[in-house]
C-alpha cells in the first residue's frame, strides 16, 4: 500500500507541481527543508483547528501526503526505510514521555540497548536500480529471497565457495544433479504421480541458483586472469 501511495505522489509531483526528482537520494537543501517544515506545520495546524471529523481526516491525510512528498523529492526508497523504523519502534517499550504529557500514558520509550532505525544501505539505491528491480521476473526475485534465507541458515562462518571446492567440477555437478532432478520429476508428471519432497518449481528455483553459484565463480575466475595478465605486462 506505501508502494501505491508513493506512486501517486509520485505523479502529483511530476506532472502537476514538477519538482525535479533525482535519479540518486540527495539531501534536501536548507531551503526545501524549510519549506517542507513550513508545510508539514501548516497542516499540523489544520488538525488543531479542523471543526469536523471530515476536516481532522483531511488534516492527517495531507500531512502524510507532504512527507511522503518529501521522500519522493529525495529520491528516497521510502518503503524499507519505513521497515526500518516501524522494526525499531517495535523493539520500543509502553512508557510516558516527559515532553509529551498530552499522550496520557500512550507513548513508547526506548529500552536499553535500544538501537535507532539504519537507513544508509538504503540511500545508495538509485532510480535506476529500482527500474531493474521492477522489470525483474517474479521467478528472479523468489531465488533472491531463496538465496538470502539458505545464506542465513548455512553460510554463518562458511563461504560459498567452500560447498565447491572442485571449481568447474563442483558446480557443473549440482547443476547437471538439478537437470536430472527435473527430468525425473517430469517423469513422474508424466505418470500421474507427484514428488513426496522437493517438486518441480523448487527444483527450478534450485536451478536458477546453482547456476548463478556457477556464473558469479567464473566471473571471479576472469577477473583473476585478467589482473594476472596485468601483473606479467607490468614484470615484461
Amino acid at each position: 500500500m506505501l508502494s501505491k501511495f508513493l506512486m501517486q505522489v509520485e505523479r502529483f509531483q511530476r506532472e502537476i507541481i514538477g519538482y525535479p526528482i533525482p535519479s540518486t537520494p540527495t539531501k534536501l537543501d536548507k531551503k526545501r527543508a524549510q519549506a517542507r517544515y513550513k508545510h508539514l506545520h501548516e497542516e499540523a495546524t489544520e488538525l488543531l483547528s479542523a471543526k469536523t471529523f471530515d476536516d481532522q481526516v483531511d488534516a492527517c491525510i495531507d500531512s502524510v501526503y507532504v512527507a511522503l512528498g518529501a521522500l519522493v523529492e529525495m529520491g528516497v526508497l521510502a518503503g524499507p526505510s519505513f521497515d526500518e523504523v516501524h522494526e525499531a519502534n517495535m523493539k520500543k517499550v509502553r512508557g510516558s514521555v516527559a515532553h509529551r504529557p498530552d499522550h496520557g500514558g500512550y507513548d513508547a520509550v526506548k529500552p536499553e540497548g535500544w538501537n535507532p532505525p539504519d537507513h544508509a544501505r538504503y540511500l545508495t539505491v538509485t532510480k535506476a536500480d529500482i527500474d531493474v528491480l521492477q522489470a525483474m521476473s517474479p521467478v528472479l526475485r523468489e531465488v533472491v529471497e531463496l538465496r538470502l534465507k539458505k545464506g542465513n541458515d548455512y553460510n554463518s562462518g562458511v563461504e560459498l565457495k567452500d560447498y565447491f571446492p572442485f571449481g568447474h567440477e563442483s558446480y557443473s555437478q549440482m547443476v547437471y544433479l538439478k537437470g536430472l532432478r527435473l527430468v525425473s520429476l517430469v517423469k513422474l508428471l508424466r505418470q500421474g504421480k507427484s514428488a513426496i519432497f522437493e517438486g518441480i518449481y523448487d527444483t527450478v528455483l534450485d536451478s536458477i541458483n546453482y547456476a548463478v553459484f556457477y556464473g558469479e565463480w567464473l566471473i571471479g575466475k576472469k577477473r583473476d586472469v585478467d589482473h594476472l595478465k596485468k601483473l606479467l605486462e607490468k614484470k615484461d
